[in-house]
């Protein structure tokens, strides 16, 4: 670590400032996602043939932006942030996702 480096953490801790561990990123699908905003009490739309194919708030919204919409309902709550990707050991959101079938 650089010294200035080293000194900006130094004032910062000695300021009351906290270092707090950050969590990994669960990995969820697509219909986690989807699921888990609609247990935020959101409604979410999906439209075929657009770049942000979602609706949800009066917004349109791409995957990524429903993503990164979840994680700030999921930090408000204290959970790890989602990512999206594949998982082979089940569902780690115990989120039903037949409920929202594959697009």
């Amino acid at each position: 670590m650089k010294p200035v480096d080293a000194d900006a953490i130094a004032r910062f801790v000695q300021r009351g400032g906290q270092a707090l561990k950050v969590t990994a990123a669960v990995p969820a699908s697509e219909q986690e996602v989807l699921a888990y905003l609609v247990g935020c009490g959101l409604s979410v739309k999906y439209f075929p043939g657009d770049a942000r194919p979602y609706a949800c708030q009066r917004r349109r919204y791409s995957v990524d932006g429903l993503v990164r919409l979840a994680n700030t309902y999921r930090c408000a709550q204290q959970l790890a942030p989602l990512m999206l990707g594949r998982h082979d050991l089940g569902s780690t959101l115990n989120v039903p996702s037949e409920q929202f079938p594959p697009i």
